[in-house]
């Protein structure tokens, strides 16, 4: 069954050159010539994936230089929230204690209040 399959390919392959030798003599190439064209074909399509792959190379570098910019702000906006959150996290507790404070100031007073005679 393989040997069928590549005999299959092997005459495939040859339809291009039978295609060649069949044509009448006004309209045929020489192989040569037609090597040579299909080779220039090669060499254009070559050097269009290669221009096309540079481009996707330089784009890719860019939008790799963008996203680690982008990650780089992302990380000092964060920083600075959490330094803002911080602070005022901070500054509720400082508050929260002097409230506290006033609060046992008064309940001191009222109890000293309460513990006087009743004259």
């Amino acid at each position: 069954m393989d040997q069928l399959l590549q005999t299959d390919r092997n005459v495939t392959f040859l339809h291009p050159l039978m295609d060649l030798l069949s044509r009448p003599s006004d309209q045929k190439e020489t192989l040569g010539e037609r090597l040579a064209a299909l080779l220039a074909d090669l060499i254009q399509t070559l050097s269009n994936f290669q221009s096309e792959q540079a481009t996707l190379s330089d784009a890719q570098v860019g939008l790799t230089e963008a996203v680690n910019n982008a990650n780089e702000r992302s990380e000092e906006r964060l920083m600075q929230l959490e330094t803002k959150l911080t602070k005022m996290i901070e500054a509720e507790i400082e508050s929260s204690r002097e409230r506290y404070d006033r609060m046992e100031k008064k309940i001191d007073r009222m109890l000293t209040l309460l513990s006087l005679p009743l004259d």
